[in-house]
């Protein structure tokens, strides 16, 4: 048993009080009748005389109570547990898999768990870029040895200030007493290195270093990795470092990959039904470190730096044309303009574009829809305007029959007509808008609107702008690899001053880069994980081993390293949309250099052990345990007040107003 407040015992003393009461207490003298005083004769002896308690169920009532209510004032909590706690902490990074890390991370943890008292508990937990618990605090050493030898390296890095704070919080659970860390970990220089000079200095536990491991001699790996279009088709290219006693040298690789699946010198590659391209390139040069050769990457291939604009005749062009223009001038990877005057009927036609962008007037034509569709499956962007003579029942019935996986609305009503509205709430998180700067936005929220549509979203729609009054007014919905975007009104100037606006070419700017732009080849284990979508929506992932897992968006963005744990291509599901991601170690964890016994201490400052003394985490644990202390001043108040019951009918044999209890009353003769 401990106290949270143990100081306040010290008005135990006060118990003694009642009992001094009752004790020394004068009970009313008794009257004496006694005939003379001249037959007594003075005597020097004096005789003190214990007296008796009268009232012993009365005093015992009072020492009762105000004992309980001193116990309680204290806050007793019941723990059953006792001695000192360890907390194993060991580095389960990507660089941990170097020959003999793990064996001598074992032998390690072995001997500290040899060493530990009877009455000494411990736990064991790994990390790396995330911790996992192998075994909690516990005195039986089978259950510690399961654990180390449960022990495997990850792939991430080793993130040794989240594991300190980890084994810190497990220890602040606890009530207060001697504490320690044991840190086992190979100490890579680059992973130290990363914290840019911060120390990791334990506050409530003794930490203990314990270095393993040796330099890897020669290490080779892959980094830098680009995907462009070629002379004879995609190639990527990538630097392969290689390190070597200590000095780096590097140089370029070149990878061609022709055809939708393949395999070459370093690489082998395949087209998913997604359209996008997955697969991995390797290393050249033989090293000692074999689980950091391979690069893993999934991405759309890129398309030719142009964009197709369907003139619609009408005073939109003009606007649209400059502001893909003024794009192109502004990015030097922009997409150059192409103008026609129909929407080919032929995905083919449009397979060169990045960006298709129209003006839709009256009914959507049939079979020119049907080939944006198979365009945008196959990695490319069309932004379709709307103008003011576009038929709304027609559109909505194709959303409608293609059940809202092309198109990005359900239904469209028609707004403006004899007011003006304007832009509302943004999306400034979209791959479509990132790219707008805070005054264009401004600029687009100041745009006023004569003729627009107020868009119903579909099952798997995006919506990127509101009008004024919270209706969708630009959607977009992810088809295959591309998207296809719908703006509910146009640059033409009856409808709406969007074209003659300064946020007009910033938009159209953004949606270019948007869609010229390359996603990134690869993700970093560890990194943390964007999707855009709702906390609750379902999410299905399938790993390298074939393995799947149906998890929430709002668990696999708080935990990744959980789901995404060794380097590889996994399937990710979410809304019926399949994609593919290429997870790969940091690159961090391929630096073959340790750090020096001098760097180690210089980051890891070894503590003194003491007591644990501050209020923490343990005191809130330790009053969630139990509320002994509130059953104690319940008792004792009810004590109380049976003492007062008990009080008023004892009173005849307490206090006497008599300040000489004995004396002596003469009723003589007068004699």
């Amino acid at each position: 048993m401990g106290f949270l407040s143990p100081f306040t015992l010290v008005a135990l003393v006060s118990v003694a009080a009642p009992v001094a009461i009752h004790l020394l207490v004068r009970r009313r003298a008794r009257r004496l009748d006694f005939p003379s005083l001249r037959l007594l004769h003075e005597t020097k002896s004096f005789h003190l005389r214990l007296r008796s308690i009268r009232q012993p169920l009365l005093l015992a009532l009072r020492v009762l109570a105000l004992t309980l209510l001193i116990a309680g004032l204290a806050q007793p909590f019941l723990s059953f547990r006792s001695g000192r706690r360890r907390v194993l902490l060991i580095d389960a990074s990507l660089s941990m898999r170097a020959r003999g890390r793990v064996e001598a991370a074992k032998d390690r943890a072995r001997a500290i768990i040899a060493r530990l008292a009877p009455d000494e508990r411990a736990a064991v937990i790994s990390f790396s870029s995330a911790t996992e618990a192998l075994a909690p605090l516990t005195t039986n050493r089978d259950t510690l040895l399961r654990a180390v030898e449960w022990y495997q390296p990850m792939s991430g890095a080793a993130d040794y200030e989240t594991a300190l704070a980890q084994a810190e919080k497990l220890l602040a659970a606890e009530p207060p007493g001697a504490a320690e860390i044991d840190l086992i970990s190979d100490f890579q220089e680059s992973n130290l290195n990363a914290g840019q000079g911060r120390v990791f200095h334990p506050v409530n536990a003794h930490l203990a270093l314990h270095p393993i491991g040796e330099r890897v001699k020669r290490n080779a790996f892959l980094e830098d990795l680009k995907a462009a279009a070629g002379g004879r088709g995609l190639q990527l290219t990538g630097a392969e470092i290689v390190n070597e006693d200590g000095a780096q040298r590097g140089g370029t690789r070149v990878w061609t990959m022709e055809g939708t699946s393949g395999a070459g010198p370093g690489i082998e590659w395949r087209t998913e039904a997604n359209g996008q391209l997955t697969g991995y390139v390797e290393t050249l040069t033989a090293d000692d470190f074999d689980f950091d050769d391979r690069r893993f990457f999934a991405f759309t291939p890129p398309r030719r730096s142009r964009a197709l604009l369907i003139e619609a005749g009408d005073g939109s062009d003009v606007y649209l044309r400059a502001a893909i223009e003024a794009a192109a001038e502004q990015d030097a990877a922009g997409l150059v303009p192409d103008v026609q005057r129909r929407l080919p009927a032929a995905a083919a036609e449009l397979g060169a574009y990045a960006l298709v962008v129209l003006t839709a007037h009256g009914a959507p034509p049939a079979e020119a829809m049907r080939a944006l569709e198979e365009y945008a499956r196959a990695g490319g962007v069309a932004w379709i305007f709307l103008a003011r003579d576009a038929d709304a029942l027609s559109w909505a019935a194709l959303a409608q029959r293609d059940k809202g996986n092309a198109l990005p609305f359900a239904g469209l009503a028609r707004i403006g007509e004899g007011q003006t509205v304007s832009f509302g709430a943004l999306d400034a998180d979209s791959p479509l808008l990132r790219r707008m700067s805070a005054g264009a936005i401004s600029a687009l929220h100041a745009v006023g609107v004569r003729s627009g549509f107020a868009l119903a979203p579909g099952p798997k729609t995006d919506v990127l702008v509101r009008w004024s009054d919270g209706a969708p007014a630009f959607v977009a919905t992810q088809v295959g690899a591309g998207t296809i975007a719908v703006l509910g009104t146009s640059a033409d100037p009856a409808a709406a001053d969007l074209g003659r606006s300064a946020a007009f070419p910033a938009l159209v700017s953004s949606v270019a880069q948007a869609a010229g732009a390359l996603a990134p080849l690869d993700r970093k284990i560890g990194e943390p994980v964007k999707l855009r979508v709702p906390p609750e929506t379902p999410v299905r992932l399938t790993g390298a081993d074939g393995r799947a897992v149906q998890t929430t968006a709002r668990s696999l963005l708080e935990n990744p390293a959980e789901y995404l744990r060794e380097p590889g291509i996994y399937r990710v599901e979410i809304n019926g949309r399949e994609q593919f991601w290429a997870l790969n170690a940091p690159d961090s964890e391929s630096a073959p250099a340790l750090a020096s016994t001098d760097a180690v201490k210089g980051y890891f400052p070894v503590t003194e052990a003491k007591e644990t003394e501050e209020k923490g985490t343990w005191e809130t644990v330790a009053k969630a345990r139990g509320r002994v202390w509130q059953y104690l001043l319940a008792a004792s108040f009810l004590l109380f007040a049976g003492e007062l019951f008990l009080s008023p009918r004892a009173t005849d044999g307490l206090m006497s107003p008599e300040t000489d209890a004995g004396r002596l009353r003469s009723t003589g003769n007068g004699s």
